[in-house]
């Protein structure tokens, strides 16, 4: 955006103009990183769980996945 001639290089309006300008465009390249980094539904790093993963689990990994209910004996605190 030019600067009108009649207003100084370093005032404050116009300085305050090129920071939200600049601040503008930062947010949207964040959001469109966001939006991106979301689009599959998992987290960075995330990946759909399979089934040799869940054939792995010992019971009480099962459990806390919620893939099984826990016994009496482990709801018992000693």
């Amino acid at each position: 955006m030019p600067r009108p001639k009649s207003e100084p290089l370093l005032s404050a309006s116009w300085i305050n103009a090129r920071i939200e300008n600049v601040t503008d465009k930062a947010l949207k390249i964040i959001d469109e990183i966001i939006a991106q980094l979301m689009y599959s539904g998992y987290l960075p790093l995330e990946s759909p769980s399979d089934a040799d993963f869940f054939k792995k689990l010992t019971p009480a990994q099962r459990t806390q996945f919620g893939l099984e209910t826990p016994t009496e004996d482990d709801l018992i605190s000693p």
